[in-house]
């Protein structure tokens, strides 16, 4: 692929649909393991606190779906509420280091693993971009 191949890959509704999948397989997984320290579950929903590179509060959430008897949950797309910002979570790097908090890490292995979930993400996107 050359430079305008991958900028036209991260800019495409492919790249968009990936990162979402990428994001909350990886939320679901950590939540699976009851890797986080401090989780507000309701009936409907998941909210984690994080905390964001310039020390302001962060938080986020998704709604949640049981779906058998083994604890598996399915969530829907990931929320960053950041001041009065609520967004799509779209960045699984800043995703990982802001809620590094909530789990013990090295920084350095977080930050390798978010670089092998942001190979995986454009791997995927460029699979679905390739098949159309």
């Amino acid at each position: 692929m050359q430079i305008d191949d991958y900028q036209a890959l991260i800019q495409s509704d492919h790249y968009r649909c990936a990162t979402q999948r990428v994001i909350r397989q990886l939320m679901e997984a950590l939540l699976f393991e009851d890797v986080f320290r401090d989780v507000h579950w309701t009936t409907e929903s998941v909210t984690l606190p994080a905390v964001a590179a310039d020390g302001q509060p962060v938080r986020y959430r998704c709604a949640v779906r049981r779906i058998d008897a083994f604890g598996r949950i399915r969530l829907g797309n990931v929320i960053r509420a950041h001041g009065g910002d609520e967004t799509a979570a779209d960045d699984v790097s800043r995703l990982l280091h802001e809620l590094a908090g909530q789990f013990d890490a090295d920084p350095q292995r977080i930050q390798q693993f978010a670089m092998e979930l942001l190979s995986t993400q454009i791997k995927d996107a460029h699979s679905h971009h390739a098949n159309g």
